[in-house]
């Protein structure tokens, strides 16, 4: 039998016609015209008509109808449907063979497509582009004479198939988009993490914040998981089970971040009334106890109200920083504030059903009472008496921390206000400071006292403790003394010049001699002082000795030690981590201070051993002692965290995030430039910008689950604003304590991970 194609069986169609007439079944055997008649042959009947010698039927003769046969007798037609039917049975059996190698070819193309997908890297972008680069990467291996001859044969019959076999690229491709769909399922965590969606007023909100009951929840999932791919029936059924089941986990994933979202927007909306509860309380003291009590219970009801689906674990979360944010609002604005009442409205709130916050018990005499039920009272959630004590106690810590900060700010500004008070005056009213130049001691004393008069004055209205005033006027006799003796500044500067001058002296016989001529200066009109004295001993000394050759040598080492560590710090002085920022103002005073001191140090270490004959020495110690540090310059980053330094923005978590908020105006769209670098600055700055307690925190619950949808989104718009990654953010401040905060390696490589998070 020859091999089946369509053309053929298109053949064996038309040679069996089911007209009634027509139809051979022998070949023709003559040109004479036969009566019809029907003769089956046992011989298998050929599908294609014989040629040879004519045989027309015979003469066709008219006569009577033929008689129909008997039912029950076999004709010769009946005989050649059944010798068809055994013909047609036999192509039926062809035709099935064949189809079903064709399908046995086919799902062979399958596994070999599904099986190049898996061991070949998707580089394209589209399905499309990794299968052109599939094509490429078989040309690659095939033409590679390093790699063995059937790696290479394996790679040139794949390719051979992509080019002349359309059913494998179909395979492929087809293959490639269900790839694509399932691993854009399975990385919906990541995707849609920190995506914001259109609520119904148009605005931009966290993905989170949209139940997975609501219709936006899919519209939103779906592009992200088919994109441009369309998927066949077939495919979409391939596909189907893996993506549900994806799709049921990930929704399990989002209404617990939903639910986190829920409960902080819950807690950021009563943070504000929960202060200005606080604030109340502390301004009104007992006489606002029940307010504050009945206002308390109205927030902390809420909480079960709104969210009724949380445990009592989650309402305990919820409810745990009130007490951090009462005490926030009792703080402000409240100095020496008693703590009784803040301790009587805790002590008097409830949790639990209304009904069951009280109950009755039959006293003594038979009459009724109503108590307190102690299982619903709000401190026993968190210990009971002794938490709320020492609640309490540390409430009374920080509000006397609060009082001496706030104590410590206000004379700072009285002392630099009464600076500015002594210097400032007009041709009319001239200072203080230009009274005393021109030596109008009178009139000067005069002038001090009335601007004490009026400090004072203005501070007793003001209620500011006593011993805040008296600290603020003694700084203004203390300038006042300061500019009276305005010769001790002349002799200072003096000697500071002659100290200069001493590095040069030694080389150079001109400025020896004016070195000594000031010297000498310095002698006649402060003789009587006994710091010119010793200074003028240890100049006088070094001049003699800088008749030395050694001398100049080793003076020269000297100038250039200090030299490096010159550059070095002037380098540092404009940076906006030093003390004064940009301005190098503090930083080139201390460097004079230092210089001068170098000097001395340095002299006496050359002069010292060229007296006891070891020259040898010299260049060791100065190495050792003329260091930056050794001269007393300390970098604002080296100086070691203290409290007494502060941060830039005091308090917990919530309060000092509140207060970051309200200074740089976070809640809104657009902070403007000015505010924008004012928090760059703030974020810059040598000193940390929270708290060690508050920014561990804040690390903390950046590791939660969740990942960087946990972030409070008042940190996450300081990093978005100040162009910090989470990572960097947090090692940086905690390395601002100085080893305040100890960081172990491991540590500090988790936290940079929270930079591949994207904000």
């Amino acid at each position: 039998m020859g091999k089946f194609t369509q053309q053929g069986l298109q053949s064996r169609k038309k040679a069996y016609s089911d007209e009634a007439t027509g139809s051979v079944a022998t070949p023709l055997k003559g040109l004479e015209i036969q009566a019809p008649g029907l003769n089956p042959q046992a011989a298998p009947v050929d599908s294609f008509i014989r040629t040879g010698r004519p045989n027309a039927p015979g003469a066709v003769q008219l006569g009577e109808l033929a008689r129909l046969p008997e039912p029950a007798k076999i004709t010769n037609l009946q005989n050649l449907s059944q010798s068809l039917g055994s013909l047609n049975a036999n192509l039926q059996n062809a035709v099935n063979s064949y189809l079903g190698y064709q399908k046995d070819v086919n799902e062979d193309l399958k596994l070999k497509a599904k099986s190049i997908v898996e061991q070949t890297p998707k580089t394209g972008r589209t399905p499309e582009e990794t299968l052109a680069q599939i094509g490429k990467e078989m040309i690659v291996i095939s033409s590679n004479p390093e790699n063995g001859i059937q790696e290479r044969r394996g790679a040139e019959k794949i390719l051979s198939q992509l080019q002349n076999d359309g059913r494998l690229k179909r395979h492929i491709n087809s293959e490639l988009k269900k790839q694509q769909v399932i691993t854009n399922a399975s990385n919906l965590k990541q995707t849609l993490s920190g995506l914001y969606v259109k609520n119904e007023a148009g605005e931009d909100v966290p993905f989170n914040s949209i139940s997975s009951s609501d219709p936006r929840y899919l519209d939103t999932i779906k592009p992200y998981i088919y994109g441009d791919i369309q998927l066949s029936p077939k495919e979409n059924q391939a596909v189907s089970g893996t993506i549900t089941n994806t799709l049921a986990n990930y929704k399990a994933t989002h209404d617990k971040n939903h639910k986190t979202y829920l409960i902080n927007e819950l807690r950021l909306s009563q943070a504000t009334r929960i202060k200005e509860i606080g604030n109340t309380l502390g301004t009104n003291g007992t006489s606002s106890v029940f307010e504050s009590v009945t206002n308390l219970q109205t927030v902390l009801d809420e909480t079960r109200l709104k969210l009724p689906g949380l445990s009592t674990e989650e309402n305990n979360k919820v409810s745990a920083t009130l007490i951090s944010d009462l005490v926030s609002g009792f703080m402000k604005n409240n100095k020496g504030a008693n703590t009784d009442a803040l301790e009587e409205v805790l002590s008097s709130l409830m949790i639990g059903p209304v009904e069951g916050r009280t109950k009755q018990v039959e006293n003594a005499d038979g009459s009724v009472s109503t108590i307190i039920n102690e299982k619903q009272r709000w401190i026993n959630q968190f210990g009971g008496e002794p938490w709320l004590e020492q609640q309490i106690i540390t409430a009374k810590y920080n509000l006397a921390e609060l009082d001496n900060k706030e104590e410590k700010a206000y004379i700072i500004t009285e002392k630099n206000e009464a600076d500015d008070s002594l210097r400032d005056g007009t041709d009319e009213d001239p200072s203080v400071l230009t009274l005393i130049q021109e030596k109008d001691f009178e009139r000067a004393r005069t002038k001090l006292e009335e601007l004490k008069t009026n400090y004072r004055t203005k501070a007793i209205a003001n209620n500011v403790d006593s011993s805040a005033i008296a600290e603020v006027l003694d700084h203004y006799d203390s300038v006042f003394k300061k500019f009276t003796k305005a010769d001790s500044f002349d002799m200072n500067s003096r000697m500071t010049e002659i100290s200069r001058l001493l590095p040069t002296a030694v080389l150079s016989v001109s400025d020896a001699s004016k070195a000594m001529e000031l010297l000498t200066s310095l002698e006649e009109d402060y003789g009587y002082d006994k710091s010119v004295v010793d200074f003028a001993f240890k100049i006088r000394q070094a001049l003699e000795y800088s008749k030395m050759p050694e001398v100049k040598q080793q003076m020269k080492s000297l100038t250039d030690l200090l030299g490096k560590i010159e550059e070095d710090w002037k380098e540092y002085s404009v940076r906006p981590s030093s003390a004064g920022g940009e301005d190098s103002t503090i930083e080139l005073s201390e460097w004079g201070n230092a210089y001068s001191q170098g000097i001395d140090i340095g002299t006496e270490i050359i002069i010292r051993n060229l007296k006891n004959k070891t020259p040898g020495n010299i260049a060791k110690e100065l190495q050792q002692v003329i260091t930056r540090r050794g001269l007393g310059l300390e970098k604002e980053f080296e100086k070691k965290w203290s409290t007494d330094q502060g941060v830039e923005f005091e308090g917990s978590y919530e309060s000092s995030l509140d207060d970051v908020s309200d200074q740089f105006k976070l809640d809104r769209a657009d902070i403007g430039p000015n505010k924008r670098q004012e928090l760059i600055r703030s974020v810059q700055s040598y000193r940390p910008m929270f708290g060690p307690d508050t920014i561990r925190e804040m690390a903390t619950k950046a590791f939660g689950e969740g990942g960087i949808g946990k972030m409070d989104r008042r940190l996450r718009r300081i990093l978005i604003e100040s162009g910090m990654k989470p990572g960097d953010f947090f090692v940086e401040q905690m390395e601002k304590f100085n080893g305040y905060i100890q960081l172990t390696k491991q540590e500090r490589d988790n936290l940079l991970r929270l930079n591949e998070v994207p904000l």
